[in-house]
């Protein structure tokens, strides 16, 4: 059952959000539930797990590295310039945000490439022109 201090709708409280730490398993980071600037990534879903700090939260995804863990949007959104491999495509694919030849952001994990010759060298199976 549901307390009754949580049963009643607040929306100025859901607009704000709580100031905790949710993950977002997507992108594996720790995200504010908050509006603005980061860590705010926006407002949590209610069945997302709220942890009180961002160490608390980066302790349930232990396998990405701490500086990496929690959202920040500006890097997010504008990305590292430098490519990766989409292992689907067989192609490489610049970190970044736009019109070509932006691919859009990659994920963590992924190995990066100061330039494209470089990334292309790794799938040395895909013809050059195809990379």
């Amino acid at each position: 059952w549901v307390e009754r201090e949580e049963c009643v709708y607040d929306n100025a409280a859901v607009a704000q959000g709580s100031g905790q730490f949710f993950i977002d398993w997507v992108t594996e980071q720790c995200i504010q539930d908050c509006e603005g600037p980061a860590p705010c990534g926006g407002i949590g879903k209610s069945w997302e797990e709220l942890y009180e700090t961002e160490n608390a939260c980066c302790e349930m995804i232990p396998w990405v590295e701490r500086e990496e863990c929690v959202y920040d949007n500006a890097a997010v959104a504008q990305g590292s310039g430098q490519f990766f491999i989409d292992w689907v495509t067989e192609q490489c694919i610049q970190d970044c945000e736009g019109p070509a030849p932006c691919g859009g952001i990659g994920k963590s994990w992924e190995e990066l490439y100061e330039t494209e010759n470089a990334c292309c060298e790794m799938i040395p199976w895909v013809e050059r022109e195809e990379c």
